[in-house]
């Protein structure tokens, strides 16, 4: 189900195999620019570096092997 769009990509809600846990799926596009890549790069870091923390989504983790391959990228930070 989608949740929004922006201009790089969308959210979408997920599961994971195997746990009940609701996800949201942020998906990049093959469009985004180097900026905008390492924008969510540095995005990605903040979230590992901020660890649990009430007022801030758990995040699960990330693909970016995709992106390489010349495929949409995604992001699953935890959804709560």
């Amino acid at each position: 189900m989608l949740l929004g769009r922006g201009e790089h990509g969308a959210v979408f809600t997920g599961s994971i195999s195997k746990r009940e846990d609701k996800i949201a799926v942020k998906t990049t596009l093959l469009s985004m620019s180097l900026t905008s890549a390492k924008q969510l790069l540095k995005e990605i870091k903040i979230l590992i570096h901020v660890g649990k923390h009430e007022n801030v989504i758990s995040f699960i983790g990330a693909c970016t092997a995709e992106k390489h391959r010349g495929k949409d990228g995604f992001l699953q930070p935890g959804y709560t």
